[in-house]
């Protein structure tokens, strides 16, 4: 299979399952709808932010050097991180009180699950590298 599509597969299948990681982490805290509706737009505006910007690096990357599903994985959650501490300006690692603030603590969280279960699929599969 080309290069690009199995990266493609990878990237959607971050993308779907953060936010269903996101959304059952919220329906065990009991959140409001109003504010989960909020936090899973901004987290599959997010995952398309970080999927189109880790294309692009993929492209510039793979003209260099040798890139792996792994690493290939690992650049879309770094660029995941990234997006959501610039753009939405969310840091994970601050302790909030407010309920909308606790939800958003969540979207690196879900992501780190999400990576860490294609890893896991990825050797399993003997796609790692």
């Amino acid at each position: 299979m080309n290069f690009y599509i199995k990266n493609l597969i990878t990237y959607l299948y971050l993308i779907v399952l953060s936010p269903i990681v996101f959304l059952l982490y919220v329906y065990f805290q009991h959140y409001s709808g109003q504010h989960v509706l909020i936090g899973l737009i901004l987290m599959i505006l997010n995952c398309l932010i970080a999927s189109v910007l880790s294309f692009l690096l993929l492209f510039i990357f793979k003209r260099s050097s040798q890139i792996s599903l792994f690493k290939s994985s690992l650049i879309f959650s770094i660029v995941y991180g990234l997006t959501l501490l610039i753009i939405f300006d969310i840091n994970p690692f601050q302790y909030h009180q407010t309920e909308i603030q606790n939800i958003k603590r969540c979207f690196l969280f879900s992501e780190i699950i999400a990576w860490s279960t294609l890893c896991i699929l990825l050797k399993v599969t003997r796609n790692f590298e």
